[in-house]
């Protein structure tokens, strides 16, 4: 038990600390707004998929399986509705749609985003966070 805590109170350990209470202090969104500048495709967070399929949606609309194999987003639906409940227009469309490996299937969702002007999240309300 000694050991434990001698080994607790190491640099390192104290610069992680002082880390974590730097981004407590900066807010829960902070960290997510910076993301945005920079899509980081090794991150598999909530907020980074959120991003990305954000950043995909805007260039047209996406099926499942685009986010998935193209943008290496593994849960696209969960992420969808986290930003429709942010205030962004997105509509669901089913289609048929093949995946890379040739396996065809009848319901898959294509995911269409309502241009700005259209009441969507970012056509002036300032959600400050993805």
């Amino acid at each position: 038990m000694f050991g434990l805590l001698a080994r607790l109170d190491t640099p390192s350990v104290k610069r992680f600390n002082a880390m974590t209470a730097q981004k407590k202090a900066a807010g829960p969104w902070r960290g997510e707004a910076a993301q945005l500048k920079k899509l980081n495709p090794n991150n598999t967070s909530a907020s980074n998929a959120r991003a990305i399929i954000l950043e995909a949606l805007r260039t047209g609309p996406q099926t499942t399986v685009a986010l998935r194999h193209e943008h290496g987003v593994m849960s696209p639906a969960p992420r969808v509705l986290e930003l429709r409940e942010r205030g962004y227009q997105i509509d669901t469309v089913r289609v048929h749609a093949a995946t890379p490996d040739g396996v065809n299937h009848r319901s898959v969702a294509l995911y269409v985003m309502k241009p700005k002007g259209h009441d969507n999240a970012e056509s002036g309300a300032d959600h400050g966070t993805i």
